[in-house]
């Protein structure tokens, strides 16, 4: 399942699997994730 901007309703996911599908967590995202992001979307 890949959750996208597009996606109808996120409502019924649980936390924990809405935190899986992008890749956080309740500590927000990793440096690593951060950093991945950053080079491949660009910033805010």
């Amino acid at each position: 399942m890949t959750i996208s901007p597009d996606s109808e309703s996120l409502s019924h996911l649980s936390l924990e699997v809405l935190q899986k599908q992008l890749s956080t967590s309740d500590r927000g995202l990793s440096q690593t994730e951060a950093k991945k992001r950053l080079l491949q979307d660009g910033e805010n």
